[in-house]
């Protein structure tokens, strides 16, 4: 029905915008992908329950978020194994928020929601994320990757220059996570330029920059001592931080030397390797293909490096 499909679309709507709203907390803006994610689920669940229930004339979200259509889905989804309890959970979350986010939905009682998707839990969430924590490396290890990826320059085997820079590809992601922690977003989409200050830049620490700038103790000092050196700044805007809140971060020498380098003369290499027409691009990081990093890519160099130096 459309009133049905515009109610939907208004939601998303509700949830995606980026810009104040009067009736919705900053903390509760998702990103258009996550938006485009629930508007699936949701009619996911309007199609189980027209073609499986039967059910006609559903008109608003009141009416297709009920108890008999939303737990008559997850047994559905359960059933058969067509799914499992956590792809299930995945899925409804996201639902279940907007039943005690969104305006159009308060005053109905939908605690039956939540106590459905917490008989899916097997464990308990704290022991759940106490056994995900069970053997994993300490931040120490992982701290330690990026050098010894860095070290293979000096191995054995000799190494060709297109090789070497991507291990120092490699090891700036370590490094510059594991010095200042980012969203995977923040990293894929990185950029640079040598005459922009885009997300990452090397410049002087100028008087109208140090008041954006929380400088750590060694960053002051060295700022005082001379105040023309050069350091490695990171800069992301409000909309490209989960908590919408614009950051600025300075990090150490180490970080600024290598990124350099990488910048100056690696990445070109690289680049001119993977896609000669892409060598202007602001891109800091991309898969081995050429092709920007995704989410999937970046986990899968993360967790094969992980597992190889820790």
């Amino acid at each position: 029905p459309r009133s049905l499909q515009e109610e939907i679309l208004t939601a998303i709507e509700w949830k995606t915008a980026d810009e104040d709203l009067d009736d919705r907390d900053a903390e509760l803006l998702i990103r258009p992908v996550t938006g485009q994610n629930l508007q699936r689920y949701l009619l996911e669940l309007y199609s189980y329950a027209v073609v499986i229930l039967g059910i006609h004339g559903i008109a608003d979200l009141s009416q297709l978020i009920t108890r008999e259509i939303v737990c008559g889905f997850v047994d559905w989804l359960l059933a058969n194994n067509r799914c499992k309890p956590q792809s299930v959970i995945s899925k409804l979350s996201s639902v279940c928020f907007l039943t005690s986010t969104y305006p159009k939905l308060k005053g109905p009682d939908y605690s039956w929601f939540r106590a459905k998707l917490r008989e899916l839990r097997k464990e308990a969430p704290g022991r759940v994320q106490r056994r995900k924590l069970d053997g994993l490396p300490d931040y120490p290890s992982v701290a330690e990757i990026a050098s010894q990826i860095l070290a293979l320059r000096t191995g054995p085997q000799k190494l060709t220059e297109i090789e070497t820079g991507w291990l120092i590809h490699d090891a700036l992601i370590f490094m510059i996570n594991t010095q200042i922690p980012h969203r995977s977003r923040n990293t894929r989409e990185a950029r640079s330029h040598a005459h922009q200050q885009l997300n990452l830049f090397i410049t002087d620490i100028s008087a109208e920059l140090v008041s954006q700038l929380k400088l750590p103790d060694w960053a002051k000092k060295l700022r005082n001592e001379a105040p023309r050196t050069k350091f490695l700044v990171g800069h992301w805007t409000e909309n490209a931080t989960k908590a919408g809140h614009e950051v600025w971060e300075v990090f150490s020498h180490e970080v600024r030397d290598l990124f350099r380098e990488y910048m100056e003369h690696y990445r070109p290499l690289l680049l001119r390797q993977l896609n000669p027409d892409s060598s202007d691009s602001t891109r800091v990081f991309f898969a081995r293909s050429g092709k920007p990093l995704r989410q999937e890519t970046l986990l899968n160099l993360v967790s094969r490096l992980s597992v190889r130096f820790t």
